[in-house]
């Protein structure tokens, strides 16, 4: 379930999991979980006894980059899902077990191109990636979500203010990466603007 917090509407929260509890067997020590019962769960579910234990989900934001003569976003699309493999950096692969579904994923041309050309979702967490028996790689499956009107450039990406400190520049040579919220809205805003 997904809706959006009353106190703050640009906020959007997905509720992965749901469990009604006698209220007097739980003692509930984290205001979190009264702030998300009250303002949230409790209107939005419309509950009137009972309390909800929720797992919240919070939505991460990722880059990943592929070498397009390799696997470009045009097979992306025409495959409708994949699984994301051959990472072997250890950096890279944490970030994989990182990933959590629904998580959005912007997918970057590297080496040629040298941009970001669509938008991706997490659809299964990591497990063992297929093409190796070394227990040490993983993968996540991903599928396509928006294809984006203008490609964003690298040096369009150098090149805006809003993006300053961004990981895509920070960490160059990293092939999968978390980025900020507003970075990856910015990029978005940026794509979806017709040349």
């Amino acid at each position: 379930m997904v809706f959006k917090s009353d106190k703050n509407p640009g906020e959007i929260l997905q509720v992965s999991a749901v469990f009604f509890i006698d209220p007097k067997s739980l003692k509930v020590q984290a205001m979190l979980w009264r702030h998300v019962f009250y303002s949230i769960c409790k209107p939005v579910l419309g509950l009137e006894s009972g309390f909800p234990l929720a797992i919240i989900q919070i939505v991460n934001y990722w880059l990943v980059k592929s070498e397009p003569f390799k696997y470009s976003w045009e097979e992306f699309l025409r495959d409708g899902r994949t699984y994301w493999d051959g990472v072997r950096n250890y950096q890279a692969r944490n970030n994989l077990k990182s990933m959590r579904k629904g998580d959005q994923v912007l997918f970057y041309h590297s080496n040629k191109g040298l941009e970001v050309v669509g938008i991706s979702e997490v659809i299964r967490e990591y497990y063992q990636d297929p093409t190796t028996e070394d227990e040490r790689w993983v993968v996540v499956d991903l599928k396509p979500v928006e294809t984006l009107q203008s490609p964003v450039s690298l040096k369009q990406i150098k090149n805006d203010e809003r993006l300053e400190g961004i990981s895509l520049v920070r960490q160059s040579r990293l092939s999968v990466m978390q980025i900020e919220k507003k970075h990856f809205d910015v990029i978005v805003e940026l794509g979806r603007k017709s040349l």
